[in-house]
């Protein structure tokens, strides 16, 4: 059976903000609690891996939330050292792995981490995303993704020297079509080796062979401090109205 650490991590934002934005309710429910959500639906139906659930956070607030829901989590109280806004994530992908396989004295085959600030999938996109990481087996890490909007070959620009405006990437292309194709990481779902994360990583996950799991584009809203609540609650009730898979989600 294969060994799986799903991880929610989120670093305390009220020094900022004097709030956790991440913790706003979104049709009426805290932000985490639809990671959680999906991560249970991914495990009722993957009965060839076992799941085991880590709370890597110096946040308080979400700490009570999850332990009231969900008392099976394993807590990480982040340390000082991986709280700070430069810290790449991958360094706590290793702190919450390591110290989970401590805690349960166990290896892990893989890590997934879902963030709690992109908190909009669908009942099936971690089954498809972890499927898809365990159909190749040299792939290092799965991203989610969009189709991107705009491409960095052809219509996105830079200023450079002077203030003044380039191509993001150089070429002749004369028509979009000729450009390769792109695509938004959206944060929302990775599925990382834990041999690739431990033993072979040394900076990010991009060192790896990376596949991307495309995900619906309309649920994709990045829930940081600037979105509005009330304009979240209308894309959620849109999802919730339209996809049987979000909407499984969103029943909790």
């Amino acid at each position: 059976m294969q060994q799986a650490l799903i991880t929610i991590c989120a670093r305390s934002d009220s020094d900022i903000t004097g709030e956790q934005y991440f913790m706003r309710k979104v049709r009426g429910k805290e932000m985490p609690l639809y990671s959680f959500s999906a991560a249970r639906i991914f495990e009722a139906r993957e009965k060839a891996i076992h799941v085991d659930y880590c709370l890597n956070t110096d946040c308080e607030e979400l700490i009570d939330l999850v332990q009231r829901r969900y008392p099976d989590t394993f807590i990480i109280r982040r340390e000082g050292r991986l709280a700070d806004v430069s810290v790449p994530k991958e360094d706590v992908y290793r702190d919450s792995l390591l110290k989970a396989e401590s805690r349960f004295n166990k290896k892990y085959d893989f890590l997934i981490d879902l963030d709690i600030t992109s908190p909009f999938r669908r009942s099936f996109d971690i089954p498809r995303a972890v499927d898809l990481f365990l159909s190749d087996p040299d792939a290092d890490a799965v991203m989610s993704c969009v189709k991107s909007r705009r491409n960095p070959f052809y219509n996105m620009a830079m200023t450079g020297e002077g203030g003044y405006a380039s191509r993001v990437i150089q070429n002749e292309f004369t028509y979009s079509l000729q450009a390769p194709s792109c695509f938004d990481i959206n944060a929302s779902i990775y599925v990382v080796s834990r041999d690739f994360l431990i033993n072979e990583m040394t900076f990010d996950l991009w060192q790896g062979k990376i596949r991307l799991y495309e995900m619906k584009d309309v649920g994709i809203l990045r829930m940081d401090r600037d979105v509005p609540t009330s304009f979240a609650d209308l894309i959620a009730s849109y999802c919730y109205d339209t996809d049987d898979g979000y909407k499984e989600v969103f029943k909790i």
